[in-house]
């Protein structure tokens, strides 16, 4: 009779898992042909000594980055320069001259930009455009051509080929039986897909900051290496394929030249790259990039094209931090399906799948939660060892992410009859720690002076600082709740699902922001939800959850403050850089505060349950990504 009941159940869960494939494959095809398949392809172009093909299209747009080789001078107005344009038998096609231009350092000037049904009429062949600029040997320009006229068929058709094959094998990784340690497992397995997935669709550098982090990687491996080379400016130098691959800088057209130059070789040459002002407080450990750095140091030995060196930094940061989720997740003693949802979110995926330190840090703030709840739970013995396994993981955490640092006040929640440490234990504890927090606040001495002083970003206003603050609390308090009023939608989107690209235009400051569908924020909500109101068993006292919100706000109290003092002058009534995946670490205490965080019942225990949310968010993965796409194939170049 059980061996009857296993098959009807093996072949009922087969038929389930059938079933939601045909589903996400029918919505992938679909968008197709409802949405993609009649949209047309922005191409561009980073020419070769000036040179660049055209096939079957006009020139729709002609780009400029200009830079200086001596960093001590910028290029400011130039007053006159001329562009032209040659055929591969040197007689010009087009040619322009632009006056009183003034030009940024590093960042896009478009000279020309075409609407559809014009442009720069030419047929097929080799061109090569000629800049006066380079006239002046020490300004150097790069030249971007774009064309619109391509399909999506063929990078559709690879991206619906790849989520269709890693669907099916995550269906088939559920299917094995129950242990222990299977659940982490699979998350693991899907973690990494979907992760993957997301580079396959989005080229590399599109997370915010992530060319800082990407510089702050590949500097790592150039120690690593012995191989930190600089020209007589103090420029940076590296192999010509990896400077090309940091203008893979993500926008539409990019997607285009990543596939059309995937293939390659590694050009060995070198050249002269300057990057950008970094994004990254000088602050950061060093640490925070050991993971990408292990990925590009190991691209570079094995000498693969920029195209390869960018996905193994993120390959390698995404697969180690989602070891240590996987981890995690082994360790939860319950909310096992609110983590399942929480760490299968589009913006978490989008995070750990970059080269961003904010996915190490938001692996350590799962880690340490799940580790100490873990250690307390059903009445075990805690040890000086287990409070200083978790006061590690935290201080590892804190340098990356100061505002995490209430995290450590969950020791206060431990049972005094579980605690097994003695009173000199305890001495010699709190002094360690002590040692402890004067390094970090030497460390972060920088910070310290920002809560003291402010930094003024604004020549007109005055920046805000800590004495400020204190003088003026009414204000600040009714900035703080302006803003919350203000923003508050935007938290919440941008916590589930927030992708960032480069504006059409390439702007300096201008940004193509894309969320989440409102039906797919709702079903993420309600899987949260639900997932906290099933997994509940043991009672907790009032005064513990009382101390886990309290934990929680103050959290993202220094979020709000850390960026009002660092990004506001007095005048302003919100608070700018205050972004919705820097509360996610918070969303981790809310199945503590509002749950029952003991063991489980037979019901949660059951296999299908847990996994069935596993497989729920890697179709809500799929479908978000494919939204993604048809953004970029619809939205972007429609103005």
């Amino acid at each position: 009779m059980r061996l009857i009941m296993s098959k009807t159940e093996n072949r009922n869960r087969i038929i389930k898992r059938i079933i939601f494939f045909m589903a996400i494959a029918a919505f992938v095809f679909l968008m197709w042909k409802v949405c993609v398949s009649s949209a047309i392809t922005p191409m561009e172009q980073v020419t070769k000594d000036g040179w660049f093909e055209i096939k079957d299209s006009p020139i729709r747009g002609i780009r400029i980055y200009a830079d200086s080789l001596k960093r001590d001078r910028s290029i400011g107005e130039v007053p006159e320069f001329s562009v032209r344009i040659d055929d591969s038998d040197g007689n010009t096609v087009w040619e322009k001259t632009y006056y009183n231009t003034y030009i940024e350092p590093n960042e896009c000037l478009i000279l020309e930009e075409f609407e559809r049904g014009e442009g720069i009429e030419v047929i097929n062949g080799s061109y090569r455009i000629h800049n006066t600029l380079s006239e002046d040997e020490t300004i150097r320009v790069r030249h971007k051509i774009m064309a619109y006229d391509g399909s999506y068929g063929k990078s559709y058709l690879i991206c619906s080929a790849v989520a269709l094959l890693f669907m099916a094998g995550i269906l088939a990784v559920t299917m094995i039986k129950d242990s222990r340690r299977q659940l982490a497992v699979n998350y693991f397995v899907i973690l990494v897909l979907m992760g993957i997935l997301f580079s396959v669709i989005m080229p590399p550098l599109a997370v915010p900051d992530e060319e800082s982090h990407f510089i702050m990687a590949y500097d790592m491996a150039d120690k690593i290496l012995s191989t930190d080379n600089r020209d007589e400016y103090g420029n940076r130098i590296m192999r010509e394929t990896d400077a090309d691959s940091i203008t893979y800088l993500h926008n539409a057209a990019s997607i285009g030249r990543w596939y059309a130059t995937f293939g390659e070789p590694a050009d060995a040459e070198e050249m002269t790259v300057i990057t950008k002002r970094t994004g990254v407080p000088t602050t950061t450990p060093l640490y925070a990039y050991v993971l990408p750095s292990m990925g590009v140091t190991l691209a570079r030995l094995c000498k693969m094209n920029g195209h390869w060196l960018l996905l193994m930094g993120r390959l390698f940061n995404l697969c180690g931090t989602a070891a240590i989720m996987a981890f995690a997740l082994f360790l939860l003693p319950g909310a096992k399906k609110y983590f399942c949802v929480l760490g299968l979110l589009p913006e978490v995926i989008y995070i750990l799948a970059s080269y961003s330190y904010d996915a190490l840090n938001l692996a350590l703030c799962f880690l340490s939660v799940a580790y100490f709840f873990y250690m307390i739970d059903e009445g075990k013995k805690v040890t000086i060892r287990n409070i200083l396994i978790f006061v590690g993981i935290v201080f590892l955490m804190i340098p990356i992410k100061l505002v995490y640092a209430p995290l450590l006040g969950l020791l206060l929640l431990i049972p005094r009859e579980q605690l097994s440490v003695n009173k000199k234990m305890i001495i010699a504890a709190g002094a360690l720690g002590a040692c402890a927090v004067g390094a970090l606040l030497v460390s972060r001495w920088r910070d310290i002076v920002v809560l003291l002083r402010g930094i003024n970003y604004n020549e007109d206003g005055n920046a805000v600082s800590l004495a400020y603050i204190l003088e003026n609390p009414r204000s600040v308090l009714f900035v703080l709740l302006n803003d919350i009023e203000f923003n508050f939608d935007y938290y919440i989107k941008s916590m589930l699902g927030e992708f960032v690209g480069r504006d059409r235009f390439e702007g300096k400051f201008e940004f193509d922001l894309v969320y989440l569908p409102l039906w797919m924020n709702m079903l993420l909500g309600l899987l949260l939800g639900f997932g906290i109101n099933r997994e509940r068993k043991a009672e907790n006292k009032p005064w513990k959850r009382v101390w886990l919100v309290f934990l929680a706000l103050c959290s993202c109290l220094l979020i709000f403050l850390s960026m009002y003092l660092s990004q506001n002058t007095v005048d302003e009534l919100t608070i700018h850089g205050v972004q919705g995946r820097y509360f996610l670490p918070v969303l981790m205490l809310l199945p503590f505060c509002f749950g029952r965080y003991g063991g489980e019942s037979n019901e949660e225990k059951s296999f299908d349950g847990k996994n069935g949310y596993l497989i729920i968010m890697a179709g809500v993965d799929i479908m978000a990504i494919f939204i993604q796409f048809m953004h970029l194939a619809l939205d972007y170049y429609a103005r």
